[in-house]
């Protein structure tokens, strides 16, 4: 149903599109990725059969299908409200053109058609070296390696447009699809171990999967 970074591990904290906190804070991170990474994408990553580009504020209808969807694995019931959803995709508008702008919210559309059929998340952990992965899919492409060939395009965009060599990927134990999602991507477990979901305000038992180039 989608790979899942909203968790936390060590005290980390992070913001996806979805609202969900990941990761520890970005305010200390260097100042080489900042100004690496403050940047738009004006030209949309193309693999295959996607598109994956930066949000427009018209995306929040096709959003908020997708992440209102009960079949997630993960769902996010404070994004469940329309205006909550319009005013995320809104929020995640304004970010593309910040200065301190350390992670990247996309929007994953189908090549042929330009339909929306999910988010892609790729954000920067502190030191610049690491940088974390999320995906969600609608459930109408779900089972097609979608997801896989949106998880190769992320970890090319962490190493060709940024340098970062490891990227990161959490998801909940009992996620089969997002785990077999990141090992047809190339990325191995690393780990298994219990994570604090500030959102839920509870623990989970998390797989931390993990790509790094030699």
């Amino acid at each position: 149903a989608g790979l899942s970074a909203g968790v936390s591990s060590e005290g980390a904290q992070r913001v996806h599109p979805s609202g969900r906190r990941v990761g520890q804070a970005h305010n200390h991170m260097t100042q080489r990725v900042y100004s690496r990474a403050a940047m738009k994408i004006l030209t949309p990553i193309r693999t295959g059969r996607l598109v994956i580009r930066e949000f427009r504020e018209d995306d929040w209808g096709p959003f908020h299908a997708l992440i209102s969807d009960p079949s997630l694995v993960e769902r996010r019931e404070e994004l469940s409200a329309e205006d909550a959803a319009r005013k995320r995709i809104q929020e995640v508008v304004s970010a593309q053109e910040s200065p301190s702008r350390c992670s990247y919210e996309l929007a994953i559309c189908m090549a042929e058609s330009g339909e929306f059929i999910g988010e892609a998340d790729l954000g920067f952990m502190p030191g610049g070296n690491e940088a974390e992965i999320g995906i969600v899919l609608s459930r109408t492409v779900r089972g097609a390696g979608l997801g896989t060939e949106t998880c190769r395009a992320l970890i090319d965009l962490a190493w060709g447009t940024f340098g970062i060599r490891r990227v990161v990927g959490y998801c909940d134990r009992v996620n089969a699809p997002s785990r077999r999602m990141m090992e047809k991507a190339g990325m191995h477990l690393e780990d298994e171990r219990k994570v604090y979901d500030e959102r839920q305000q509870r623990w989970r038992d998390a797989c931390i999967y993990a790509f790094e180039r030699g």
